[in-house]
This record gives structure tokens, C-alpha cells and sequence, in this order.
């Protein structure tokens, strides 16, 4: 669950909200293109710092009472293994399926707290996306820019030809957003 709560935390918005800062576009002589990884510049925000950080202990907290109450309901499990033989009948019917019950209700209350944590995930990063495409926006439009990709190394779920391929280090924007959006937001 770590895994997938960790992997939603960065593509759950890269994939939705940056639609509008990829274009696909016939390249001519006169055309000036930026880049920016969005996702990086995300991250390295003061402001995606900190969310990623709390996230991240979030996670961990739900992660760590997920697995306390698996163990415990794995421990009733093993101890009902061990007194099964000497239970009636009825009486081992009803304590399997109490334990089947209590393992189900765990796995309800894993998959509702991973819903809840994807949507923390989008409320806490879409203030920063949103902020980002704002500046850059202000950015390309100071550089004279004709348009902005995405270029990262998670494209994942991002829509064909939106992104990059190879582009001049001299029109990464990244840094200059990063540093744009902490000034702006401190």
C-alpha cells in the first residue's frame, strides 16, 4: 500500500492538469520553446517539500496502523488454527468467520484510506500545479517563448506527442519556476 500511496502522490495531478502546457506544434525557424518538468518543479517547491513531506509521514502512519491490525487479526488467526480442532462445530464456524469478517473490513478500511490519501495528494498539490502553469506562463511569455513542454522522465498517462524529446538545456525553465513560485509563495 506504501508503494501505490507513494506512487499516486506525484502522477495523480501530473496527469490531469497539465493538458494545457502541451502542445504539439510543426517547429519552424522562428519558433522558441521552453521546457519545464513539472513534476520536479512540483517537488522542489517550498511548498511541495513540505506537502511531500506530510504526505509522506501520512502514509506512513496509515501504513503502520494497516499493518498493526493485520497482525493482530493474523495473531486471532493462527490462535483459532491452533483451538479449531478441539472447538465444535458451530462454534469454529462462527469464529472463521468472524476472523473473515475482521480481515474484509481491513481490506475496506486499507482501500478507503487509500482514496482519502489520493485525494489529500490532489488537494495538496493542485494549489501548486495551478500556481506553476501561472508562472510558467509569466515566464514565456518574458522570454518571448511560442510555447512550453513537459519534459520528464514520468510521462505517464500524458496524452501522445505532448512530449519532449530532446531540447537546449539553455530552454529548461525549471529552475527559474522553482524559484518564481517560492517568491511568490512563500
Amino acid at each position: 500500500m506504501a508503494l501505490r500511496i507513494r506512487s499516486a502522490l506525484g502522477l495523480a495531478l501530473v496527469a490531469g492538469a497539465l493538458g494545457s502546457l502541451s502542445y504539439t506544434a510543426h517547429a519552424d525557424k522562428g519558433t522558441k520553446v521552453g521546457v519545464i518538468d513539472i513534476q520536479r518543479a512540483m517537488f522542489e517547491t517550498k511548498r511541495g517539500k513540505a506537502a511531500k513531506a506530510r504526505l509522506e509521514k501520512e502514509a506512513q502512519d496509515i501504513e503502520k496502523r494497516i499493518q498493526g491490525e493485520r497482525a493482530a487479526i493474523q495473531k486471532e488467526a493462527e490462535e483459532f488454527d491452533k483451538k479449531a480442532a478441539v472447538m465444535n462445530e458451530k462454534a469454529r464456524m462462527e469464529k472463521g468467520r468472524g476472523i473473515q469478517k475482521k480481515m474484509e473490513e481491513l481490506q475496506q478500511k486499507a482501500q478507503g484510506s487509500q482514496v482519502d490519501f489520493q485525494r489529500k495528494n490532489e488537494e495538496a498539490f493542485r494549489p501548486i500545479v495551478d500556481g506553476l502553469r501561472q508562472v510558467v506562463g509569466e515566464i514565456a511569455r518574458r522570454r518571448s517563448l511560442d510555447m512550453v513542454f513537459e519534459n520528464n522522465s514520468s510521462n505517464v498517462g500524458l496524452a501522445p506527442g505532448s512530449t519532449l524529446i530532446w531540447a537546449l538545456d539553455r530552454s529548461d525553465i525549471t529552475e527559474e519556476a522553482i524559484k518564481v513560485y517560492d517568491e511568490k509563495n512563500p
